[in-house]
């Protein structure tokens, strides 16, 4: 750890005397194209496009979505990325260099788990954060809502989570540690294993796949 804070309230560690507001902690670092676009056309009208290219895509009576995930399906838990040593050790420069953005203020706040373990930040905004740790773990938080911090292992999470914020990163090579197609399994028919929903001006993480590129129906 580099440093120290200047004082911990909760789950957040803080820089400076005052704190910032919990929409603002751990603000994302802004390399993800589907952020600097958000930044380009402005939030709301962002939001607003891409909600109306979603709808092209929605589900109808007459062309429903093939159930993805049988009840009877058992996938099994994916409790971290099987990460190789040089990606450690990139993402050890990435720690080093979001800490000291961090202690130099920007972001001011941060989630105590960015101080509890050797982990990166993804993704922080709007209520949610995301970081992945050396180990491979994916911590995730729902400050918005109030709930607890905790671990990912479900792999559709998972990869939803690695998918959407590998990029953030500047490490899109995360996306091919998700586990492979299994025996059984097949390929996603809305994003036809892309794991990404496109449209014309915009695209998303796919829903009925989340991220793996493939279903289990």
């Amino acid at each position: 750890m580099v440093g120290a804070p200047t004082g911990r309230a909760g789950r957040w560690y803080f820089i400076g005397a005052k704190r910032a507001p919990l929409g603002l902690c751990c603000t994302a670092y802004p390399h993800h194209p589907g952020l600097r676009k958000a930044y380009a056309l402005g939030y709301h009208r962002y939001v607003l496009r891409t909600q109306r290219d979603r709808a092209h895509v929605q589900p109808t009576p007459d062309n429903p979505w093939p159930r993805p995930w049988p009840e009877s399906a058992r996938i099994p838990p994916l409790p971290a990325l099987p990460l190789t040593e040089p990606l450690r050790a990139r993402l050890r420069q990435i720690r080093e260099r979001q800490m000291a953005e961090h202690l130099a203020g920007h972001p001011q706040l941060v989630c105590a788990v960015f101080y509890d373990e050797e982990v990166v930040c993804l993704i922080a905004g709007g209520g949610h954060a995301a970081y992945l740790g050396t180990d491979g773990r994916i911590h995730t938080e729902n400050y918005g809502e109030g709930l607890e911090a905790g671990v990912l292992t479900d792999p559709r999470d998972v990869a939803s989570t690695v998918v959407r914020w590998a990029d953030a990163i500047e490490m899109p090579e995360l996306i091919d540690l998700l586990p492979a197609r299994p025996e059984g399994a097949v390929v996603c028919r809305l994003c036809e294993g892309r794991r990404w929903e496109v449209a014309e001006s915009s695209q998303w993480c796919c829903r009925l796949c989340r991220g793996l590129g493939w279903t289990l129906a």
